[in-house]
């Protein structure tokens, strides 16, 4: 079993990730492809493929909101004065590790906050919602340690750094958009301390959500780190939420064929598919390619990402607003359990057939890797609310 300490990790598209499967993996991908090294500018005018667009509202009003509640955005930092999250209330904290403040040098984080809090341009799943941002990663680095991540999750138990009177609003989730491409752990390790923080923050009512991961095919073959449930560390966990990605980088696509898992999309493992009690809560947001807030650049402050870290990210956002719904009826947030049946009490199936439309499209020999007839949980906004 390898030694997890110290041992890098990479958000979704940093800058190792990537380089690692340019160099090798997806080099022979049989279907088209792109994913940007970092958050890459675009224009505004390009296809905004906001959270708020992808999932039509459902119906949903965002009029008098209420924020009692923020989310912990375990990431890069954030541009806190970004356009697209003006009126946002932004907390700044960082990790030990971290040498050079706590804003955002890499574009990750904010991006992943406009889509859980953005109120001009891109609308985020909860707008103005209260971002309390915890930077994990050094310089423009998309990478940290599992030291450094556990280390944030224990400043949310323990509240360390958080001003109550300058920021009055607790954190009520916990968003990590984290993996390594395996879920090998050594009991009693680096590992195992983090999952029992995960614990502790359940027993607080406090969810984490964590990013399914974006290797699947290579994390299904390969032999040295065999799959347990197809989904990457920590997404494989019981007591997280994990987010998985769907719909297609298709301008005309309707919304029938944005209910597809993406094709990157960590998913659960064939082996488990059937004739087993599976606990974990999975679900599916339309999030193939997202747009959303970038770092500021002189031909653009908007920002286009690929991966399953902006799965995360929404249903984040949309645990914002359950809770808020939750405590304005009764005082109190919901436990972990209640979002959970919620989630799938509110879904639409996604069915992910071998026979789809989508599926066709697939060069035969690989259809059976990406597809495996297995029904999933596709994010539908109006119904999760009014289940909680």
């Amino acid at each position: 079993m390898p030694n997890f300490k110290g041992t890098i990790v990479s958000n979704q598209w940093g800058k190792n990730n990537f380089m690692q499967m340019e160099k090798g993996y997806f080099t022979a991908f049989p279907y088209p492809f792109s994913a940007p090294q970092v958050p890459r500018p675009v224009s505004v005018s390009d296809l905004v493929i906001s959270s708020g667009e992808i999932d039509e509202l459902n119906g949903v009003d965002f009029k008098n909101l209420t924020h009692h509640f923020s989310a912990a955005l375990i990431d890069t930092g954030v541009t806190s004065n970004h356009p697209f999250l003006s009126g946002t209330p932004i907390q700044l904290l960082h990790t030990t590790n971290v040498k050079d403040g706590s804003a955002d040098m890499h574009g990750h984080g904010t991006h992943l906050s406009g889509l859980i809090s953005g109120t001009t341009t891109v609308t985020g799943m909860y707008p103005a919602a209260p971002i309390t941002s915890i930077k994990v990663t050094e310089e423009d680095s998309g990478s940290t340690t599992w030291s450094a991540i556990s280390e944030a999750l224990q400043m949310v138990i323990d509240n360390i750094g958080f001003d109550g009177e300058k920021f009055p609003y607790p954190v009520s989730v916990v968003n990590l958009s984290f993996n390594s491409i395996d879920n090998i752990e050594t009991p009693g390790g680096e590992l195992f301390a983090l999952h029992q923080k995960i614990l502790k923050l359940e027993s607080m009512n406090i969810p984490v959500v964590v990013s399914a991961g974006n290797y699947y095919d290579l994390f299904q073959q390969s032999s040295a780190k065999p799959p347990q449930y197809g989904l990457a560390f920590p997404a494989h966990y019981a007591e997280v939420i994990s987010a998985g990605s769907g719909g297609q980088d298709d301008k005309p696509a309707t919304k029938v064929a944005r209910q597809e898992l993406a094709i990157y999309s960590q998913r659960i493992s064939h082996q488990y598919l059937s004739g087993v009690d599976d606990q974990r809560t999975f679900v599916i947001a339309p999030t193939y390619v997202t747009v959303s807030a970038g770092l500021p650049t002189p031909g653009s402050i908007s920002s286009k990402l690929f991966g399953t870290s902006s799965a995360a990210a929404v249903v984040s956002g949309l645990i914002l607003h359950m809770q808020e719904t939750y405590f304005k009826k009764h005082g109190t947030l919901p436990t972990v359990q209640q979002i959970r049946m919620a989630l799938k009490k509110g879904c639409d199936p996604l069915n992910n057939t071998v026979a789809s439309s989508y599926a066709t499209g697939i060069h035969a020999a690989w259809r059976h890797t990406f597809f495996d007839d297995h029904q999933y949980l596709y994010l539908n906004r109006k119904k999760i609310i009014s289940s909680i």
